[in-house]
């Protein structure tokens, strides 16, 4: 989990809005949203997409580019497919009728 920090004090000004901010990393950052510079693109054949955050490419990337999905049921006559272990593991609830955990009361 990322540690939260406050900073009291905001140095580096943007010269474009009155948007002030703790590290310089975070004005350049935010420069980006002026200048139009979208550096971080979709390397998908076929896709021309690109965004000014990796995180925006990234969540991009998930959302529109289906990713081999490793984990398969191996009950009788399933195999449907999943990205997350988890997930297969509640999707066998289906089946099984049983929980993947015990509740405690």
């Amino acid at each position: 989990m990322k540690e939260v920090t406050f900073c009291s004090q905001k140095p580096f000004s943007c010269d474009n809005c009155d948007k002030n901010f703790c590290t310089r990393y975070q004005l350049t950052r935010h420069e980006l949203c002026h200048s139009g510079e979208k550096p971080h693109k979709c390397a998908v054949e076929g896709c021309s997409q690109a965004f000014v955050t990796n995180a925006s490419l990234k969540n991009h990337t998930s959302r529109f580019h289906k990713q081999e999905k490793k984990y398969k049921c191996n009950f009788q006559g399933c195999e449907e497919p999943f990205n997350k272990r988890n997930q297969l593991t509640a999707h066998m609830f289906v089946h099984t009728k049983s929980l993947p955990f015990q509740l405690s009361m």
